[in-house]
């Protein structure tokens, strides 16, 4: 009877990093783009989507449904965290300077 409870232990222990694994955690995602944009709509939402599902649900994207910021505010609302994923607006890259870094062909 010892052995078993201290099977039933050590299996309870062993499983407590899987249980503590297996939270959900979720970004608030901001589009400076009207919901029914086609970028959101055939882009952000559907990528948000596929994270969730290459994740197996860990990872959910939450697309607010209105803008938190303007184009020009985007990184520094990251930072200040108002949302936590954002992108640039092309016209607006160089306020983005890790964006810059583009790959190049080898």
């Amino acid at each position: 009877m010892e052995l078993r409870r201290m099977l039933m232990a050590a299996t309870v222990a062993a499983l407590l990093p899987v249980v503590a694994q297996a939270q959900t955690t979720t970004l608030l995602m901001n589009s400076f783009l009207a919901p029914q944009h086609p970028v959101t709509r055939v882009v952000i939402k559907p990528w948000a989507e596929k994270v969730t599902a290459a994740t197996e649900g860990r990872v959910k994207i939450d697309v607010a449904p209105n803008s938190l910021a303007a184009p020009h505010q985007q990184q520094a609302s990251v930072v200040k965290g108002v949302f936590d994923v954002a992108y640039p607006f092309q016209g607006l890259i160089a306020l983005w300077p890790a964006a810059c870094a583009t790959p190049t062909p080898r």
